[in-house]
C-alpha cells in the first residue's frame, strides 16, 4: 500500500514540476522570443514581439494568468483525486507546493539569471577598447523587468554613433556614444523610451 502511495506521490511531483515549468515559461513568451528572433535576424518575428514587449502591461498580464493557469490545474487536479476540500488540499499540499513553488523559481530564474545575462550579449567591442573621445552616459529607464533591457539594448545599438550598451539590474543602462553622430538628446528621444521613461543619471 505505502509502496503505491510513494509511486503515485512520485508522479504527482513530476506532474507538478512539469505544470509548474510551464506556467513559469508563460509570463516570459514576448521577451524569449523576441531575443532569440533578434539573434536569428528575423525581422517580422522581430517586430511582432517587439510590439508585444511595448504594451504597458503585457508583462504584468502573462504573470497574472500562468498564476490563474496555475490555480485552474489545482483545481481540476483535487477534482480529479476527489480532494476538493480543505482536508483534501491538506493531503494533496505537496503536490500544490511543487506547482506553485516551480511556477515561481521558474519566474524568478528568469528575472534575476537569464535575462540581466542574456542583454548584455554583444559583439561589439569591449568599454576598454573604445576611444577616449567617445562620450558615456547612464541611463535609468522605467521597463518592468529584466526581460525588457535586451529590447532597450537593441533599440540604444541601432543607433548611428552608439557604440556600445550595457545593461545593469535593475534599469540602468550605461551607453557609449560618439557624440559626433549622435547626441544625448537624440539617444533619450527613441520611441521605445515613449513607453518606458528614460532619464539621465550619470
Amino acid at each position: 500500500m505505502n509502496c503505491c502511495k510513494n509511486k503515485e506521490d512520485n508522479q504527482d511531483d513530476k506532474k507538478g514540476v512539469g505544470q509548474g515549468l510551464i506556467y513559469g515559461l508563460l509570463p516570459h513568451i514576448g521577451c524569449v522570443g523576441f531575443i532569440i528572433f533578434s539573434i536569428l535576424g528575423a525581422t517580422v518575428a522581430t517586430t511582432f514581439f517587439r510590439s508585444l514587449l511595448l504594451r504597458p502591461y503585457f508583462l504584468h498580464l502573462l504573470i497574472l494568468i500562468s498564476f490563474i493557469f496555475a490555480t485552474a490545474s489545482a483545481f481540476f487536479y483535487l477534482k480529479k483525486t476527489k480532494n476538493l476540500s480543505f482536508s483534501g488540499i491538506f493531503r494533496k499540499k505537496k503536490y500544490i507546493s511543487v506547482l506553485y513553488g516551480t511556477t515561481m523559481v521558474v519566474n524568478l530564474l528568469f528575472f534575476l539569471v537569464v535575462f540581466p545575462a542574456v542583454a548584455n550579449v554583444d559583439f561589439g567591442p569591449d568599454s576598454s577598447e573604445l576611444s577616449a573621445d567617445i562620450s558615456r552616459n547612464i541611463l535609468q529607464v522605467d521597463i518592468p523587468c529584466p526581460g525588457h533591457a535586451f529590447l532597450i539594448n537593441s533599440e540604444l545599438r541601432s543607433l548611428d554613433g552608439v557604440e556600445k550598451s550595457q545593461f545593469d539590474s535593475p534599469d540602468y543602462f550605461e551607453v557609449f556614444y560618439n557624440d559626433e553622430k549622435v547626441n544625448l538628446e537624440e539617444i533619450i528621444s527613441l520611441e521605445v523610451f515613449e513607453e518606458y521613461e528614460a532619464t539621465v543619471a550619470e
